[in-house]
C-alpha cells in the first residue's frame, strides 16, 4: 500500500469513527506536513455526502436531545478542525450547491511578523521584521540581541549605568506571538494586540513591568526581589513562577506553577497552581476559579485557538485580533456556542467556511470588515 492509499484509508477510518489514537496521530502528522495536497477518495462519496455522514453521526447520537443537538453539531465541526475536517471541507474537490454557504476565498493568513516593534528609551521605534539576527541596539548597561528564533534578549554588558531606561515592545493585531528575555532572565510571550513596558535593566528591591493585552511569564527566581506585573486596574506579585495575565477585558491571572498574589479594586487573592483569578466588573471582589481550562488559556502560546463552549461574540473577538479584521455582530449570537481547536496558520476564509457549515451563523465580508449574522431556522 503506497502513501496516498494509506492516507485515504486513514481518512475513511476517521470519518467512520474507527480510527485508533496512533492512526489519528499519523493522519494529523501527514496533514500538517501537506496542507495543500489533494486527496482522491476511494469511496464514491461526493463532498455533500461526506458532510452528511459527519453530521448524521451527531444527529443519531441518542445522548443529545433536540434542544442541544444544534450546538453539538456546531461543536463537532470544530472538534477536528485542526486535522481532518478542515481538509474535508476546504480542500476536497467537487462543485458546491447554490444553497451552500459561500465565503470569499481571499486568503487572510495570521501570524505575519510585520508590525511587531520595539520602542527605545529615546522614543525611536525599531520594526523587528527589518532587523537581522544579531545585535539590535545598546541601551544603558544592556545590549539587545535578536536570536535566530526571533526572540529578543537583553544581555548585560560589562559596564554599569546609573540611568534607568525603559523600552516598550508592541505586538499588533494580525501579527505573531513574540517572546522576549528580560535582563534578569525572565521570559515573556506577548499575544497579539499586546504591549509591555519594562526597564532595560532591573534595579532596586523589585522588578516591575506594565502590560496591556495578554502576556505569559516564566519568571526567573530571585528571593530578594519580587516580580510585579501591573495593568491599568490590577497587579500581580511573584518571586519565581509561570503565569498568564490577560487584560483584553477585566484582568484575569492564571497560575501554572509557583505562587502569586493578585490584587485589584482594593482586594487581594493568593493563587495556587492550576487556579485562576479575575476582577469582577463593578465590584471590589475577586473571583477565584479553582479548575480553569488551562489548555484553553495557554493555547495561544502554542499557535492554537481552543474553544471551550465559547459563544460567537467571544470567538469573533479573538479572530479579530488573530486576523486584524473589524467585526460587526448581529443579534441572537450570544447563545450559539462552539467547542474545539483551531490552528493559527489557517487562513480566515477556511475558518469562516467551517463555521458556516454548522448552519448556525453566516458571514458578510467587505474588505477588512466582517459582519456576523445568526441563521434563522425553524426549530424541530
Amino acid at each position: 500500500m503506497n502513501q496516498q492509499e494509506k492516507i485515504r484509508v486513514l481518512a475513511e477510518k476517521w470519518l467512520n469513527g474507527t480510527i485508533t489514537e496512533e492512526e489519528k496521530q499519523e493522519f494529523e502528522h501527514w496533514y500538517n506536513d501537506h496542507p495543500e495536497e489533494s486527496l482522491n477518495w476511494m469511496s464514491a462519496d461526493s463532498e455533500d455526502e461526506l458532510k452528511a455522514r459527519m453530521f448524521s453521526q451527531i444527529m443519531d447520537e441518542p445522548r443529545i436531545n433536540r434542544l442541544t443537538r444544534k450546538f453539538a453539531i456546531a461543536a463537532s465541526v470544530l472538534v477536528i478542525i485542526g486535522s481532518a475536517s478542515l481538509f474535508f471541507y476546504t480542500y476536497t474537490s467537487g462543485k458546491r450547491k447554490d444553497s451552500e454557504p459561500q465565503i470569499a476565498r481571499t486568503k487572510i493568513a495570521p501570524e505575519k511578523i510585520e508590525g511587531v516593534s520595539l520602542t527605545l528609551a529615546n522614543g525611536s521605534t525599531i520594526p523587528l521584521e527589518m532587523v537581522n539576527t544579531g545585535p539590535v541596539a545598546s541601551q544603558g548597561s544592556a545590549i539587545i540581541h535578536k536570536q535566530p528564533d526571533g526572540q529578543l534578549a537583553y544581555l548585560h554588558q560589562n559596564r554599569e549605568s546609573q540611568e534607568i531606561l525603559f523600552n516598550t515592545i508592541s505586538v499588533p493585531k494580525g501579527s505573531k506571538v513574540q517572546s522576549i528575555r528580560l535582563s534578569d532572565g525572565t521570559i515573556a510571550w506577548l499575544n497579539m494586540e499586546s504591549t509591555m513596558h519594562f526597564p532595560v535593566s532591573f534595579s532596586g528591591k523589585q522588578r516591575e513591568v506594565e502590560i496591556t493585552g495578554e502576556v505569559y511569564f516564566e519568571v526567573s527566581p530571585d528571593a530578594a526581589r519580587k516580580f510585579v506585573v501591573r495593568t491599568q486596574t490590577s497587579s500581580t506579585e511573584v518571586l519565581g513562577t509561570h503565569f498568564n495575565v490577560n487584560t483584553y477585558g477585566q484582568p484575569v491571572v492564571t497560575l501554572l506553577e509557583g505562587k502569586v498574589k493578585f490584587a485589584g479594586n482594593g482586594s487581594e487573592q493568593l493563587l495556587a497552581p492550576g487556579q485562576q483569578a479575575r476582577l469582577l466588573p463593578g465590584s471590589k471582589k475577586i473571583h477565584l476559579d479553582k479548575s480553569p481550562d488551562l489548555e484553553a488559556v495557554m493555547a495561544w502560546k502554542s499557535g492554537l485557538f481552543k474553544l471551550n463552549n465559547a459563544n460567537v461574540p467571544t470567538i469573533m473577538e479573538q479572530l479579530s485580533r488573530w486576523y486584524d479584521i473589524d467585526v460587526n455582530m448581529g443579534p441572537g449570537l450570544n447563545d450559539v456556542r462552539f467547542s474545539g481547536m483551531m490552528e493559527r496558520k489557517k487562513d480566515l476564509a477556511a475558518v469562516l467556511e467551517i463555521l458556516s457549515l454548522t448552519r448556525e451563523v453566516r458571514f458578510e465580508k467587505n474588505g477588512k470588515s466582517l459582519t456576523v449574522l445568526a441563521n434563522t431556522r425553524i426549530a424541530n
